[in-house]
């Protein structure tokens, strides 16, 4: 009589990191939903980094597994953040134009082009459904005291810490005043430092490893992501472009560190690493494998550093956020 072998899977870990959004964060929304549609594969963490931060604690707040509420609560946020654009955290502190608005809030000693972040997140983030779900969130934050990056995580810390983490990593500089986190102090959006949650991608790997279990990473880049193009010759530079334009510099500028950061678990050797690296800014692949296991790259756009795209910190209209979502789920089919 013959006995037949049964051959275990390898256990797979699912990591989901949310890059920076800033006002285009709905394309973030839309590539989670529409990747957890397209798999029956949920994930054990989520990361996030600025906008992604919301990104991440919209996922985090859903019990593992529960494909019928993720469906519910990513329809209605796709639905609310499309199409109410009263809904954007990006109101003017006055409804008097970038301008005059950047003027007052000078003249008045405001922090901030508009307002905080703590009542629009504690409308989205569900404390007492993060508790229950029993989700891990990591949340990437700019400590302003030490002037270091740090990451809070829900395993260690109380569950209203980490909603104040999810306000200080949303509060964009010039956008949004900073908040305050307990046991760290003074924070604001961790893609000061960072663009996407790549010290979090690495640890899980290198955590994994450790443990020997394989994992699975699906990271989420936005549109956000651009360099300010050269302005027309007798274009009038104000404040607030001027203030903008260094914010998206500096956001670039920590996404070419990421990806080189995160080419060292694409790779052995430096010359396998450099060729990895060319490869995904340029699109050209989406996909790698290792031998610790698996990442994914969804991103609209080319990550090419020479790409020069203007960009703006508007609220988008309902067919420009049509357009941020075609381009979210053209990104996630180009990916598979």
């Amino acid at each position: 009589m013959q006995c037949a072998v049964a051959f275990a899977r390898p256990e797979i870990r699912t990591f989901i990191g949310f890059g920076t959004g800033g006002n285009k964060f709905i394309e973030l929304i839309v590539a989670a939903h529409e990747l957890r549609r397209q798999e029956d594969r949920d994930w054990d963490v989520a990361a996030g980094i600025s906008a992604g931060a919301l990104g991440a604690a919209l996922v985090s707040q859903i019990p593992k597994g529960d494909w019928e509420v993720f469906d519910h609560d990513f329809t209605k946020a796709r639905k609310k953040f499309m199409e109410d654009h009263s809904a954007s955290p990006f109101q003017p502190r006055f409804p008097l134009g970038q301008y005059f608005n950047a003027v007052l809030c000078m003249l008045f000693g405001k922090p901030s082009l508009f307002r905080g972040m703590s009542e629009f997140v504690d409308k989205e983030f569900d404390q007492e459904r993060f508790r229950r779900s029993n989700r891990k969130l990591l949340v990437g934050v700019y400590d302003n005291e030490t002037q270091t990056y740090k990451t809070v995580d829900s395993d260690k810390e109380a569950t209203d810490v980490v909603r104040q983490a999810i306000i200080a990593s949303c509060s964009i500089p010039v956008a949004m005043p900073e908040a305050t986190v307990a046991g760290i102090g003074r924070c604001r959006d961790g893609g000061l430092v960072h663009t996407i949650p790549v010290r979090e991608c690495l640890d899980f790997i290198d955590k994994n490893n450790r443990e020997g279990v394989q994992s699975h990473i699906d990271l989420l880049i936005s549109d956000a992501i651009q360099t300010p193009a050269p302005r027309a010759v007798g274009h009038t530079t104000t404040v607030t472009s001027s203030l903008i334009d260094v914010t998206t510099t500096l956001v670039w500028k920590n996404l070419e560190r990421d990806l080189v950061l995160l080419s060292s678990v694409l790779g052995n050797t430096r010359q396998e690493q450099q060729t990895a690296l060319h490869l995904l800014r340029s699109g050209k692949q989406r996909n790698f494998t290792r031998p610790w296991g698996t990442i994914r790259i969804v991103a609209p756009v080319s990550l090419d550093p020479k790409r020069k795209v203007r960009t703006r910190f508007n609220i988008p209209n309902t067919k420009q956020s049509r357009k941020l979502e075609a381009q979210a789920i053209a990104a996630v089919r180009a990916s598979m």
